[in-house]
């Protein structure tokens, strides 16, 4: 079949890589990060297991997602960067690795095929129209899709594991769709507050840690880096 030879050829040559759940991965994460903040929803893999054993039984769980940075561009980075430094080991992403997919399969521990979201655009059946899926709008005229008689729980069949976690949650996200359907999914109904500079979020973890008398479970999600790619490449 036309094609197939040059992919193989581009997996053999690493020039691609080939999606894996063999292999250290972000769902593998996912549930690591979930079952360590004490999330029962968690089904625990081989993988998942020493990256829990890793992450130790903490009081105060943070997760910081980078949104863009692969390990191409870490790999750039001086080798006395905090990002190289503290580099533990490397895994890979869902496919297609894109935001929208990406960030589906770190809420639900699951992949694309489980979860529904495997593109930017996605068609929704119950709707017939086609939507943003992480804006949840229509792609067409941006129409809100629960406006459309679209039920969140048909758009996104899996359910987000970060939901089962049990200790006080915190959503650390831009301002600009801290608000959004797609975040208080992806936050399972965890609170969720904006920040409008990234030294803001970083600080509102901070603070949140260092006043805790609880265990906690903090995530902040950054999207600098992935919006500067698209405006201006990877290089």
């Amino acid at each position: 079949m036309p094609g197939i030879e040059e992919l193989l050829e581009a997996f053999d040559k690493r020039v691609s890589v080939r999606p894996s759940h063999r292999e250290p991965n972000i769902v593998d994460l996912s549930r690591a990060v979930a079952r360590a903040a004490g999330s029962d929803a968690a089904v625990p893999t081989l993988n998942s297991t020493d990256m829990e054993r890793q992450i130790g039984n903490a009081d105060h769980v943070v997760s910081v997602l980078l949104d863009g940075v692969g390990m191409f561009m870490v790999e750039t980075m001086p080798p006395d960067s905090f990002l190289r430094q503290h580099l533990v080991d490397e895994l890979s992403t869902a496919y297609p690795s894109t935001t929208s997919v990406a960030l589906t399969s770190l809420a639900t521990g699951a992949w694309p095929a489980e979860h529904g979201v495997t593109v930017w655009w996605t068609h929704i059946s119950e709707i017939d129209r086609t939507a943003i899926i992480l804006r949840y709008v229509t792609r067409s005229d941006d129409r809100d899709l629960a406006e459309l008689g679209a039920d969140i729980e048909e758009v996104f069949p899996a359910p987000s594991i970060i939901g089962a976690i049990g200790r006080d949650s915190l959503m650390v996200i831009p301002s600009n769709i801290a608000d959004s359907t797609y975040s208080t999914y992806f936050g399972g109904g965890h609170p969720t507050v904006g920040y409008g500079s990234l030294k803001q979020g970083v600080s509102t973890v901070i603070d949140r840690v260092a006043g805790a008398n609880e265990p906690m479970f903090s995530y902040l999600y950054t999207p600098q880096v992935d919006s500067l790619a698209h405006l201006h490449g990877m290089t």
